[in-house]
């Protein structure tokens, strides 16, 4: 393959355009061109520029060892799997699985373009959720003409079947589009498939970091040169506002919880107070705590649940994983300051675990985890339990709406909204960058902002 064409934009003007065919597009079949504008003083010149430079975009299509796009993530999630929790690896083989499987599987990493991610990218936002195409409404039943014979609603004796129950499945069920049983239908395999729902841009963006991760190990490996995911466009996600729990509604949930939970309560106090997710909540050890004299906690471990690997064998749902919380130290590891009310509360819940360990006969240890119903504290709360106690609880007290990880903006939002420092919120939260968690709780200043407002006014209006 050579240079497609040469030309000059303008006679005379001494710039030309200079096209490189790249093949087809996998997904599209379409031609696909690069295109270049250089300054030459000639069109000898012009074509040597486009020869040097179709061979560097050929370095590009070079995979040495390399191979498909199937092969690069079989390879790269088992070089993975040392460094990724559970849950991760799992994640990503799924959606390596739904949505990339069939339309990069079997293409050479080399011939991956930017274009061929957008126009997936694309088609996944527009159709890649799972099939909407249902089979037609069946035809009334025989038995009951005028109307669908329904199982469920006949009781016996049935007039269209005298002296037995109606059977569903025993009604003729011919549809005249499908020539057959429309019993027999199921849904498209392909994704995205021609009656998919439209994907969020939250899960499109999930679905280009895997790609995006992928084919930079790609790159790692000396499979391709450069990874083409970098310029492709997933979209844009337009993200709700947070919109926590107000203090009078977590008032009345800590309330419900002391009468029919009371550990249930001084894990929401914990929760609230610092902020922490609900795997760092269930990791929490004694030895964490220093509540004699400092008052503190500190966050270092989580606790997720084992899905498997991702490969089809999967773990029991029961079985819990503990691992680091962050990659970075500094805000997983530090100690934050717990308030009075929750120093007390953990107080009494420590001394309330140390009797039902001597009931049993033993001392408790001092890593035992805070919150389990192990006496010994050797086994942790399962996160989903807790999950469903809190969703039963907001029931009582009318708050449908919440969910526990709210407990954590509700942190965040009282803190910057009583004008704290950011860094010490961030601090508290476990986030490593303080513009990420301003980001995302920018809506929580507004006395802030009005004071700026003012500030400025007296600066231009003189006074």
């Amino acid at each position: 393959m050579g240079v497609a064409s040469v030309r000059e934009l303008k006679p005379g003007s001494g710039r030309w355009q200079i096209r490189v065919y790249m093949g087809r597009d996998p997904l599209t079949r379409k031609p696909l061109y690069e295109t270049k504008t250089v300054s030459a003083s000639g069109k000898r010149e012009a074509q040597r520029i486009g020869n040097r430079w179709e061979d560097e975009l050929r370095q590009g299509d070079l995979t040495g060892d390399g191979g498909t796009f199937a092969q690069l993530c079989e390879e790269a999630l088992r070089h993975a799997e040392r460094r990724m929790s559970p849950n991760t690896l799992s994640e990503t083989r799924r959606i390596v699985r739904t949505y990339l499987a069939k339309p990069l599987g079997a293409m050479d990493v080399a011939s991956i373009r930017t274009r061929t991610l957008d126009v997936l990218y694309a088609e996944l936002a527009a159709r890649g959720g799972r099939c909407q195409h249902r089979p037609c409404p069946r035809p009334p039943c025989p038995g009951h003409p005028g109307e669908r014979c329904n199982r469920v609603g006949c009781t016996p004796p049935c007039p269209g079947h005298p002296g037995a129950r109606c059977e569903r499945k025993s009604c003729e069920r011919r549809c005249p589009v499908h020539d057959g049983a429309c019993a027999s239908w199921v849904p498209c395999k392909d994704t995205p498939c021609e009656h998919g729902a439209s994907l969020s841009a939250a899960t499109v963006h999930r679905i280009h970091s895997v790609v995006r991760s992928l084919l930079e190990q790609a790159v790692a490996w000396g499979w391709i040169s450069k990874n083409p995911a970098v310029r492709a466009n997933p979209g844009q996600i337009i993200e709700d506002e947070i919109d926590p729990p107000d203090e009078p509604d977590v008032i009345r949930l800590l309330a419900e919880a002391e009468r029919h939970d009371p550990r249930l309560a001084d894990y929401l106090a914990v929760a609230i107070d610092s902020g922490a997710r609900r795997g760092a909540v269930h990791a929490l050890r004694w030895s964490y705590l220093d509540l004699e004299e400092r008052g503190t906690a500190r966050f270092p471990r989580v606790i997720v649940k084992a899905k498997g690997d991702g490969r089809g064998t999967r773990q029991p749902s029961k079985t819990l994983v503990e691992r680091p919380a962050s990659k970075n130290k500094r805000t997983s590891r530090r100690p934050i300051a717990l308030s009075p009310y929750t120093v007390a509360r953990l107080q009494a819940h420590h001394l309330r675990m140390k009797e039902r360990a001597l009931a049993a006969g033993a001392q408790l240890p001092d890593d035992a985890y805070v919150f389990s119903d192990d006496p010994l504290g050797a086994v942790p709360w399962h996160p989903d339990s807790t999950s469903r106690k809190f969703r039963v609880l907001r029931g009582g007290v009318g708050l449908d709406e919440t969910r526990l990880h709210d407990l954590r903006h509700l942190m965040a939002t009282l803190l910057l909204s009583n004008k704290v420092d950011p860094k010490v919120v961030a601090q508290r939260g476990g986030w490593s960058k303080v513009a990420t968690m301003l980001d995302t709780y920018a809506h929580a200043l507004p006395e802030t902002d009005r004071e700026a407002a003012e500030i400025l006014g007296r600066v231009l209006g003189g006074t």
